[in-house]
């Protein structure tokens, strides 16, 4: 089983929306989800075809909508200009009718490097395993640690003859002028459906692509021997989960401004720093209008259980969030079903979510014979909820000064920023350069720093609404453009809030 230990960030590519949030409210029949290119990064204006017919494109943060579809599977493609080149990618999306199907995340690469791979899923008998759920993960090139890695991920179903065909791989990734190989482990997966006593358990072989071949891979899967997965030690007690939540000031509708803030949250501490890699590696963009992310974490619990015996049976984990800690695993908290057996991270970024208020979250292991007779979810095949652990996020923050672009005349500025209720400490960030992450974490400052961003300096921490700018280890110097923001934190210890508030990302310049 030490291949799932690439796998911790796979993309929440096959996360199926099973019921309604828990205030309920009206439910539609649609899917959504964002469109990358190979490293990570949102795609806007790429074309986005529902089974070969042009209805949308996807948003200036990547993010896409299609609403009114009929229940069954859909085959979602999208295309887009990327650097003047055309790059394309698909998949297929399986939508329910009780609800809005959501993280259908589409990677796009380079049309001349893609690859197929193509196979059948069969049981110990040969007979084909309809309907199997294929799912391909690209590892990072030079096997980087996983909480580093920006993955690709692609998921496809088997026929009626266990076939399946899985297009638009990309065959490779080049990285600072240097082009990798790109690796995949191909996971097959099959739940228990419609009277199904039980699902089969997962398999995974790794195999790599050719633009424009076809690469084989066949799976022979066996039934599965449990019904409800195993949890690791300590899922129902304090500390399974982790939580950070963010606010951000407006709405995110550019990559470079998400990446720039995905940065800024990376600079706070090694805890949010891996929080943002995980979420990243889920391809998962905040829709138009959200300005609260939730972040819910489940890695630090489950990372070390993964090294020894992941259970063959899961299919993925279903995440609950209510208002009140009583939550229960029912339809009125339960709001996704991420259907993949190595997801360990969840970004909950609903419009929904309200400053000010205190939402609790409890997470589940599911089966693969998570759906019941009716194809509808089957509680007999969840686990006991993980202890719920709960966040308030905190609103908007508003920088006073100095002011967007401003000179100052003194080597040690002082900054002013807005009062945010709820917050208990504040402090200034300062970079050397605009903060972006590159998709593919990889060093663009100090290649010594663990958090691969340009060189950066922070005040101390204050609970007022000002602070004089003095850090011995980053002095500042005349005539260089700096970039800087205020956080606020839930917290006295402000590496380890809970809750974020990040003002608007400012530049200043020294006389």
């Amino acid at each position: 089983m030490k291949r799932f230990m690439l796998l911790l960030l796979i993309t929440a590519v096959t996360g199926w929306l099973l019921a309604g949030c828990g205030g309920g409210g009206r439910r539609e029949i649609a899917i959504s989800g964002t469109v990358t290119d190979i490293a990570g990064n949102l795609v806007p204006g790429a074309e986005i075809r529902l089974d070969d017919r042009l209805v949308t494109k996807s948003l200036m943060n990547g993010t896409y909508k299609i609403s009114r579809l009929s229940a069954g599977l859909h085959n979602v493609d999208a295309s887009g200009d990327v650097n003047g080149e055309l790059w394309a990618g698909s998949r297929w999306v399986d939508v329910f009718i009780d609800g809005p199907t959501m993280n259908m995340n589409i990677i796009i690469g380079p049309v001349g490097d893609l690859g197929t791979i193509e196979g059948t899923v069969t049981d110990l008998s040969n007979n084909p395993i309809p309907d199997a759920r294929i799912i391909a993960v690209a590892r990072y090139p030079q096997d980087r640690a996983a909480d580093e890695a920006s993955v690709v991920s692609k998921v496809e179903v088997a026929d009626s003859a266990g076939h399946f065909e899985m297009d638009d791989l990309p065959g490779s990734i080049t990285v600072g002028g240097q082009t990798e190989e790109i690796i995949y482990d191909v996971i097959a997966s099959s739940a228990g459906l419609s009277g199904q006593a039980r699902g089969f358990e997962n398999q995974t072989k790794t195999v790599t692509v050719a633009g424009g071949q076809i690469t084989r891979v066949d799976f022979t899967l066996e039934s599965s021997t449990d019904v409800i997965p195993t949890v690791p030690p300590g899922w129902t007690s304090s500390g399974a989960l982790d939580i950070i939540s963010y606010t951000v000031p407006k709405t995110i509708t550019t990559r470079a401004v998400q990446s720039a803030y995905d940065a800024v949250k990376s600079s706070i501490s090694e805890r949010t720093r891996k929080a943002v890699a995980l979420r990243r590696g889920t391809g998962r963009a905040a829709p138009p209008g959200a300005l609260i992310e939730n972040n819910v974490i489940w890695y630090s619990i489950w990372n070390p259980f993964f090294g020894i015996d992941v259970p063959s049976n899961l299919a993925g984990f279903t995440i609950y969030r209510g208002t009140t800690s009583n939550l229960q695993q029912t339809g009125q908290f339960r709001i996704d079903f991420a259907r993949d057996p190595a997801i360990v991270t969840y970004a909950d970024t609903s419009r929904e979510l309200t400053d000010g208020v205190t939402y609790w979250y409890a997470v589940s292991a599911v089966s693969t014979s998570y759906l019941d007779a009716d194809d509808l979810f089957n509680p007999a095949a969840e686990s006991e909820m993980s202890f719920p652990v709960s966040v308030t996020p905190l609103g908007r923050l508003q920088a006073v000064s100095p002011g967007d672009g401003a000179f100052v005349n003194t080597l040690t500025p002082t900054f002013s920023w807005g009062q945010v209720p709820g917050a208990r400490t504040y402090k200034v960030f300062i970079y050397d350069d605009y903060p972006i992450v590159d998709a593919l974490f990889t060093p663009q400052g100090d290649p010594q720093r663990p958090d691969h961003l340009p060189a950066w300096g922070e005040s101390e921490t204050v609970t007022g609404t000002s602070a004089v700018f003095s850090d011995p280890n980053f002095p500042l110097v005349q005539d260089h453009e700096y970039w800087w923001v205020v956080m606020a934190a839930d917290s006295t210890d402000f590496d380890f809030a809970n809750a974020y508030a990040i003002s608007e990302l400012r530049s200043f310049v020294i006389r």
